[in-house]
C-alpha cells in the first residue's frame, strides 16, 4: 500500500483533509470516522491518522472527489465544536502507531457511498467488498523524498530529473504505454513499490509454464537477430 500526500486544516466545526489519489475508482474508497482515527482506503493507497482531538461520525461528514487535481477533500466532524487541534502540520504524530493513543470505539469498516464529484460520509459495508479482508492496522510508511512535497507540487522525471507536467497532459496515450500513470503526484520510493506491485499483478504462472514446456512456439523468437546487431560487429 502506498501512503498518499495529504494536508489537514480546520475549522470550528471540521478537520479537512486533502489526500492525493490520482486516478481511483471513486467507488472502492472506504472509510472510518471515531475516536481520534480517520482511516481512508482506495487500491492502491492506505492513510491512517491518529488525530489530537476526538472526532465523529454524526451525519455531518462529507467529501468530494476533484477529478482535475487528483485529490479528496475529507470534512471530518469534531466531537466538540469549537476545539483547536494542535500540530496537525506534524506528519509523523499524526502517522504514529494506534496504541500511542486511545483507540476508538465502533465499527472499524465504513464503506463511503459516492456520487459524482460530491460524496456522502461513511455507510455500512458490503458484505462482498473485498475492504474487508483489509488490514486497517497496517504499518504505513510515508517517504522521506516525499516530506518535501506540497499537495500542488509535482515529482520531477526523465533525465536528471528536469520534466514535469509532460505525462499528465497524455493520460489516454499513458494508460496503453505505461504501468504507472500518476508519477508526478508520487515520490520515488513510491514510484517503486507501484510498479513492483503492478508486475506482480501482471505476473502469469500458467503463462509462464506454456512457455517453459512449449519452447517450439517461441524459438523463432529467440533466434531472432535485430539487424543493428550486425552493423555493430562490422
Amino acid at each position: 500500500m502506498l501512503t498518499p500526500r495529504f494536508e489537514l486544516t480546520q475549522d470550528d466545526n471540521f478537520v479537512i483533509v486533502e489526500i492525493k489519489t490520482p486516478y481511483v475508482k471513486i467507488s472502492d474508497v472506504d472509510f472510518f470516522i471515531g475516536g481520534r482515527e480517520f482511516k481512508f482506503f482506495v487500491k492502491p493507497y492506505f492513510l491512517r491518522l491518529n488525530l489530537p482531538g476526538e472526532v465523529i461520525e454524526d451525519g455531518r461528514e462529507g467529501a468530494a472527489y476533484d477529478v482535475d487535481k487528483g485529490t479528496f477533500t475529507v470534512k471530518i466532524p469534531k466531537l466538540n465544536v469549537g476545539q483547536e487541534f494542535p500540530d496537525l502540520d506534524m506528519i509523523t504524530t499524526l502517522l504514529a502507531p494506534k496504541n500511542k493513543l486511545p483507540a476508538p470505539a465502533g465499527p472499524m469498516i465504513e464503506a463511503a457511498s459516492f456520487n459524482s464529484d460530491e460524496i456522502g460520509g461513511g455507510g455500512d459495508a458490503d458484505d462482498g467488498d473485498d475492504s474487508s479482508d483489509f488490514d486497517w492496522e497496517i504499518e504505513q510508511v510515508f517517504p522521506h523524498d516525499n516530506l518535501k512535497l506540497s499537495m500542488e507540487e509535482e515529482e520531477k522525471y526523465g533525465f536528471a530529473r528536469q520534466k514535469s507536467g509532460i505525462l499528465k497532459r497524455r493520460q489516454e496515450e499513458l494508460f496503453e504505454i505505461a504501468d504507472i500513470q500518476s508519477p508526478e503526484s508520487m515520490s520515488l520510493s513510491q514510484i517503486r513499490t507501484a510498479r513492483l506491485s503492478s508486475e506482480d499483478l501482471k505476473f502469469d504462472p500458467e503463462h509462464y509454464l506454456a512457455d517453459y514446456f512449449d519452447e517450439e512456439s517461441i524459438q523463432h523468437i529467440l533466434a531472432f537477430r535485430p539487424p543493428w546487431t550486425t552493423g555493430y560487429r562490422q
